[in-house]
């Protein structure tokens, strides 16, 4: 079985094709990450309460905090098979302890390899001459 060491996430916070849908990669990065921190090498049960307590205080989502289009899909995450015992709603479900299932490590096996994102310096060395531009055609 893959372990959460081996997942790869995307920069913006997604696991790319995997689970079908933009938010549902969003609720599986949020997971791997989580997992990343806390037991790399092993999947253990977690809690809706430990993820949202924990986002916050990780690097990882500095970037995707800002962006209006990154939403995670809960609901669907729990309705599609992916993690059970999270499907209790309200304040309530938010301390039962969620297990990923089958399908879940299947989507992750199935997730395809691109190259590992590469965070480097901006290169400053690329100019334009907007002086020597002209609005003229002709």
């Amino acid at each position: 079985m893959i372990t959460p060491r081996q997942v790869i996430v995307s920069e913006s916070c997604i696991c790319v094709g995997t689970l079908g849908r933009l938010e549902l990669e969003a609720v599986a990065a949020c997971i791997v990450l989580y997992h990343w921190e806390h037991s790399p090498d092993e999947w253990v049960p977690i809690t809706r309460r430990q993820i949202a307590d924990w986002i916050p205080t990780s690097s990882y989502f500095d970037r995707v905090m800002s962006n209006p289009f990154w939403k995670i899909d809960i609901a669907g995450f729990c309705k599609d098979g992916f993690i059970d015992g999270w499907n209790v709603q309200g304040q309530e479900g938010a301390d039962l302890f969620g297990t990923l299932t089958p399908k879940f490590f299947e989507a992750l096996e199935m997730q395809p390899m691109p190259p590992k994102p590469k965070f480097t310096e901006p290169d400053t060395s690329l100019t334009i001459d907007f002086e020597g531009m002209s609005n003229d055609e002709g």
